[in-house]
């Protein structure tokens, strides 16, 4: 593919011609390396798993007291489930 520019003080005719060159592919191995070495988690991502579950656990705790006619605690357990994120 070509790459035609052409330059506001140029005639069209005096327009030149640019050759692109196609991006070169990342070889495949250098990817799958990365993909081998795994860090591990940050502090970040373990506090957000520990909030998810706690999350899931007030959930299941919802669903507990709400199957077992405690429909203002299952509220509560919602209301605490949702401050997690």
């Amino acid at each position: 593919m070509e790459l035609l520019v052409i330059h506001h003080f140029l005639q069209p005719q005096q327009a030149e011609v640019i050759p692109h060159a196609p991006a070169q592919p990342k070889p495949a191995a250098s990817q799958a390396a990365r993909a081998q070495v795994s860090k591990p988690p940050s502090r970040n991502e373990q506090q957000y798993s520990f909030l998810i579950e706690r999350q899931k656990e007030f959930k299941l705790a919802a669903l507990r007291a709400k199957k077992q006619g405690d429909i203002e605690e299952a509220k509560d357990y919602l209301r605490m489930a949702k401050v997690c994120l």
